[in-house]
């Protein structure tokens, strides 16, 4: 069979076409495995921008709660009643049940509650106290602060020079506001008075009558913070402090 200078032309441009279509699709196949290359870095990059952001706002909001709890439980001292209860002391206090109240007393600052010659089990020192307490459930810290009853300047009796003390109580614990999110709050008589951290999802207290690693008159907090990101991934992070309380000969 001959063939004509047409049908040879002929055939030469189907096999460009037919080589130009798999370079074509050679091209775009790299193309899009550079891109996906490119989200894949770039979406990791986000995640890692947004999981840091996150974290990062938390620990600033967790060293803010902590100034204030810290700072106003330096003024506070050893309160002791047999019929009031000594204070400061700590309680259990479970903000996620049905009817959230204070729960079981745990222990005091008083040397009237350092009954145990050791710590019960599950409260022994730890070199990390918020691992050791991520189990716990979250706590209530109750505590007086000293006042000048007798209008002389200062917080102690003129004539005994023992502390006076208000008659009301305040405490630290978590709750959840409105929105959903929950915080840490201050309370005065049981009535919610500030917030003194947001996104603390538990609060733990720690002191020598339960806990032989805490000096006498000093009070560890912990407080447990989380937030998710836009993509759902939860952060959380601990933060710790721990305050000398003023006593009578201090002040």
């Amino acid at each position: 069979m001959k063939h004509t200078i047409d049908d040879r032309a002929a055939r030469r441009r189907d096999s460009q076409r037919g080589a130009t279509l798999v370079e074509t699709a050679i091209t775009v196949a790299l193309i899009v495995s550079v891109l996906l290359g490119v989200y894949a870095t770039f979406g990791g990059s986000l995640q890692s921008y947004t999981t840091g952001s996150v974290r990062s706002e938390l620990q600033q909001e967790g060293r803010r709660a902590l100034k204030r709890i810290l700072d106003e439980l330096r003024v506070s001292g050893i309160f002791e009643d047999p019929d009031l209860g000594n204070r400061p002391a700590v309680f259990t206090f479970d903000p996620e049940a049905e009817n959230p109240s204070r729960g079981d007393f745990r222990g005091s600052l008083s040397l009237a509650d350092l009954t145990r010659q050791e710590p019960p089990p599950g409260t022994v020192p730890h070199p990390d106290r918020s691992q050791r307490n991520a189990g716990r459930i979250s706590e209530e810290l109750v505590f007086k602060l000293p006042r000048d009853a007798d209008g002389d300047g200062r917080p102690t009796n003129a004539t005994t020079g023992m502390l006076e003390w208000d008659l009301s109580e305040i405490s630290y614990r978590v709750d959840r506001a409105q929105t959903g999110e929950w915080r840490v709050s201050r309370f005065v008589d049981g009535f919610r008075t500030g917030t003194l951290g947001r996104h603390v999802r538990k609060v733990t207290f720690d002191v020598l009558s339960f806990d032989a690693s805490v000096p006498r008159n000093q009070v560890a907090v912990t407080l447990f913070l989380e937030k998710a990101t836009s993509e759902g991934q939860v952060i959380s992070v601990a933060m710790e402090g721990s305050i000398q309380l003023r006593n009578t000969t201090e002040l």
